[in-house]
């Protein structure tokens, strides 16, 4: 035997109790069936057998618990114009915020209001503990082998390449008091790469390839490599030997140089082997050049004219008096004119 009604309202449901009116069960829709409290639909069960719980039901209830397994709560965060989270069957949760530092995944321990695990919409993430694996991070490849493995002692290790797909971004590095040790810039404009050290002062420099800074020595670059071929530096610079004692050569910002061994400019003119000059690091001076060519020439400051000269045939000039003592080559000692 069927029981006909009419179909109520949430303030007057068709099916009721006599001491309490405004709770009970009324018909909302074509196949859809509402349960009010107080006079109001808390919840609605719609056509397709979705339980909608809260909010606006029929178009935007708080709660939408589906008869084929999906779990909402809010919209539907796959129209990306809405806020809600979204659950289904196949092991996916779609979650929609508004753009901004707003958080969409959050753990805290009880007692304490501090997240320790937060995600936010635009896609960061924090963790105030170690991650799994004793701590560390292991990304593709194999378990023992990671491709990319970021570790609880701060180091990391990549087998590929690391790229940063954004003009003028910069890497800074931090030491362990929080402040800024140095950086490294890439600068697009003028296609250099940017090395500083120190917090303080600004990056600067003109069209080079390649600049490395420290601030509290100076506000320009301590290195240039440029983009012609250039090079400048602030300070010494020292190759080979025991470094930084005890370079084989040192070139200094003073001006002056020092070499433990050789230097040529030119062919090797030891024995005439050709055109050249070689300063030998036991005392000796080298030319050679072709029969009756200026090996040596002198002048006075302010001067065009030669004092005093010496030809690769042998022959020598002076304007004033020659004094010399005896040594290996045979000339004994005495004033020459």
């Amino acid at each position: 035997m069927a029981v006909f009604s009419g179909n109520g309202s949430a303030a007057s449901p068709s099916f009721t109790f006599s001491s309490d009116t405004n709770l009970g069960i009324f018909r909302s829709g074509t196949d859809e069936l509402a349960f009010t409290t107080a006079g109001t639909e808390r919840a609605r069960l719609d056509a397709a057998g979705a339980l909608e719980i809260g909010g606006t039901l029929g178009s935007a209830p708080n709660i939408t618990l589906n008869a084929n397994g999906i779990i909402q709560s809010g919209d539907d965060p796959y129209n990306i114009a809405n806020q809600g989270v979204h659950i289904n069957p196949a092991g996916i949760i779609k979650i929609s915020r508004v753009p901004g530092n707003n958080s969409v995944f959050s753990v805290s321990e009880v007692g304490d209001a501090t997240s320790t695990i937060n995600m936010n919409a635009q896609g960061d993430a924090s963790f105030t503990g170690d991650l799994t694996n004793n701590g560390d991070v292991r990304i593709g490849g194999s378990g023992t082998a990671p491709n990319i493995s970021l570790n609880a002692d701060g180091s990391a290790n990549y087998k590929g390449d690391i790229t940063i797909n954004k003009d003028d971004q910069t890497i800074f590095f931090f030491g362990a008091d929080g402040a800024r040790d140095g950086y490294i810039q890439y600068n697009s404009t003028d296609k250099r790469l940017i090395l500083g050290t120190d917090e303080t002062g600004s990056i600067v420099g003109a069209n080079s390839q390649f600049e490395v800074f420290n601030f509290t020595v100076s506000s320009d670059p301590v290195i240039s490599l440029n983009q012609d071929g250039s090079a400048d530096y602030i300070g010494d610079i020292r190759i080979g030997g025991t470094l930084p004692s005890s370079p084989n050569i040192s070139l200094n910002a003073d001006g002056s140089g020092e070499f433990v061994g050789n230097v040529t400019s030119g062919g090797n003119a030891d024995a005439g082997a050709a055109n050249g000059a070689r300063l030998v690091a036991v005392g000796l001076v080298q030319a050679s050049r072709p029969t009756n060519k200026l090996l040596w020439a002198g002048y006075t400051t302010g001067t065009s004219a030669a004092t005093s000269s010496i030809n690769s045939n042998g022959a020598a000039t002076f304007a004033g008096t020659v004094t010399a003592t005896t040594f290996d080559g045979g000339m004994d000692e005495g004033t020459y004119s």
